[in-house]
This record gives structure tokens, sequence and C-alpha cells, in this order.
């Protein structure tokens, strides 16, 4: 922060503990969303190409030098991934998270993981897992799916996730049309029955919508994934 404190708390006696302290007024610190405290993060487009080919890996949606945070992250919350898998081969999606949404972009395949029954997946499909071991993600066509998950969020406060919150679930065809549907500005929340009566939310720390939009003379529907606090999205 920028401002001078005004008062510094004396470091004799337990000079360890208050070397670093420092008092500052409320009115200046409580909202440091401004010029020289947080800057604004450039706008960032990445290319269709990024996953289009390729061998089967993990492709991170990296602004971490940008934030001024642990890699891989897309927000200080959040990391946004394209996984490519080959047709024939699998891959672990690892991470320290408490949730974790895909959303198949095309292909198909199936996730193992232990305690968790055996799921198939193809394009349009949504599903999110709870904290656990890293599912396998085995490619029964070359697919690429988008993976988001709060493992910045959990670096940043330096814990674990170690126990399972929610159940696995799974929507399928996310990626619909919409030509009759009477108004472009449509859209719909996706909910995880198995958060709570309070939050309309996939996760406790995701939210998803599928927003209709017109592009030219043909029509489609966009899947929005983002980040979510708490409480209900309406």
């Amino acid at each position: 922060m920028t401002q001078a404190p005004i008062h510094s708390i004396p470091t004799t006696g337990s000079a360890q503990w208050q070397a670093k302290a420092e008092l500052f007024d409320y009115r200046q610190a409580a909202n440091p969303v401004r010029a020289g405290l947080t800057e604004p993060i450039p706008l960032r487009q990445w290319d269709p190409a990024l996953h289009q080919s390729g061998p089967t890996a993990v492709v991170p949606l990296d602004l971490s030098n940008e934030l001024g945070c642990s890699a891989p992250a897309t927000s200080p919350g959040l990391s946004a991934n394209f996984v490519r898998i080959e047709a024939g081969e699998g891959l672990k999606a690892a991470a320290n998270a408490t949730s974790l949404l895909f959303y198949v972009l095309h292909g198909s395949g199936s996730l193992k993981r232990a305690g968790t029954p055996q799921l198939d997946w193809s394009a349009g499909d949504l599903f999110v897992l709870p904290a656990g071991e890293p599912p396998l993600l085995t490619a029964k066509a070359t697919s690429v799916l988008y993976w988001v998950h709060d493992g910045p969020l959990l670096s940043h406060l330096g814990v674990e996730a170690s126990t399972a919150r929610f159940e696995p679930i799974k929507k399928s065809n996310c990626l619909w049309t919409v030509s009759n549907k009477p108004s472009a500005s449509q859209f719909s929340l996706f909910k995880n029955p198995w958060t709570s009566p309070t939050h309309w939310t996939t996760s406790f720390k995701h939210w998803s919508n599928k927003n209709c939009c017109k592009e030219s003379k043909s029509e489609r529907a966009l899947l929005g994934l983002a980040g979510s606090t708490a409480g209900k999205h309406l």
C-alpha cells in the first residue's frame, strides 16, 4: 500500500511481533481498488489455436504475472484451463481445489476416480467434482475440455482441500440451439442440488450459466463460467 501510516507501533519489547505492524486510516485503506494500489489487469485474449492441436496436456490460461500471485491463475480465486486429450490417451486433472468444473468443448471419453462412479462424457456436457483424488480423464476421440478450479484461492490461503462438501453432478447438452427462443438475451443457471438451498450455484465456489445470443443469421448458446462467493444468483 502506498499511504503513509497515521501511527507507527513502537518496536520495543515484542519487536518481532510489532516491527511490521502499521495502522492506516480506515477511509483510505478500506477500498484499495484504485490507482496506485490495485492496478487494472490488461485484457488478455487466447487464440483457439491454443487447444486445436498438440499433445495430451493441460493448457493453463495463466495471468499470474499480471496478478502478482502463484501460478497458474486466471483470477485471484480461479484457474481456467484447456485440457486437450488425444484419442486413446488419458490425463489426471490434479489440483488442490474444493471444486473442479469441466465443460466438454468437443470429443468424448470417460472419467474415473476412486470412490466415484465412472462417468461417460461427450461434447456439450458439464460436470463438477468436489475435492478428492485427481480424476483420470480418458478420451475415446480427440477431446478438448474447459476446466476451472479454485486452486489459486487455496494456494493464497495456504490450505489443503481434504473434504468433499458436495456430490459430483453432470448436466448433458449444455451447448444448445435457441431458434425457438423469443429473445436473444435469455440465460439459464445451472444449480447443483447438493450444495444448499441458499446456493443457486454449481458448487460453493463456481456458478455457471448458459447465455443465448445471436451471431449473424445463426443462433447459438454460450456457456459462461465464473467464480462465486455465496448466496443466490438469480
